[in-house]
């Protein structure tokens, strides 16, 4: 991929992508076990943003969503109320393995901390 639009389409081609508007869309991503883990794609001229929540504001708090993410390789960012782990690709070099690559192992990552943490599985 080399461009914003085609990565949109790649996007679209490939997920049920829900436009939420300015650039973003709500992916899910579903396992075999029942569970599903939601993914918002934000996907802009140079880069492509990621974002997986695992919390509430209402099951942690900031200082217990840190601690939990201190050790892994994703960054931790609040999104309205949800506690997220985010992760951050280039559009120019990317190619489909590396897109559905991040979505898949961030959702993974998102699923394990979210039942390991809270149970369930709400997002």
């Amino acid at each position: 991929m080399a461009t914003q639009a085609e990565a949109i389409k790649f996007l679209k081609s490939n997920y049920q992508a829900e436009d939420v508007g300015d650039n973003l869309y709500k992916v899910v991503v579903d396992y075999e076990d029942n569970r599903s883990q939601l993914v918002f794609v934000g996907i802009f001229e140079h880069v492509i943003t990621l974002n997986s929540p695992f919390a509430s504001e209402d099951d942690l708090s900031a200082k217990q969503a840190l601690t939990a993410t201190s050790d892994g390789m994703f960054g931790l960012k609040q999104f309205g109320t949800l506690y997220t782990i985010s992760n951050l690709l280039f559009v120019e070099d990317l190619d489909a393995s590396e897109f559905n690559k991040g979505i898949h192992f961030l959702a993974k990552s998102a699923d394990d901390l979210e039942k390991s943490l809270v149970g369930g599985d709400r997002l």
